[in-house]
Formats: C-alpha cells, structure tokens, sequence
C-alpha cells in the first residue's frame, strides 16, 4: 500500500486496487503517517524525495 500513497492515489482508489475498504486504507495510512511523523501528503512526498537523495 505505501507504493501507492506515495503515487498519490486516494483511499477509495487503494481501496478498490488492493481489494479492501477504504476504512482499513484509512487506518493503514493513518498508522504510516504516524510513524513517520508526518501530518498530509505533502509531507510525505518530502520524505520520500529525502530518501532517494540519502
């Protein structure tokens, strides 16, 4: 699933590839964001721009 937050996909669109609600797509991507300490997409377009750099 991350691969497709970070290609920007909505949670109804992750939903429907991987075959599950978009509630579990919400909690998975709640739980990754907290984890990273980031708050919105943007943010996390930045961390993952950061680590192809590193």
């Amino acid at each position: 699933m991350s691969y497709q937050l970070a290609k920007g996909l909505s949670n109804p669109q992750i939903a429907k590839l991987l075959g599950i609600s978009e509630r579990t797509v919400q909690t998975h991507r709640a739980r990754v964001y907290g984890k990273l300490d980031i708050e919105n997409p943007v943010e996390l377009n930045d961390f993952l721009h950061e680590m192809e750099e590193a």
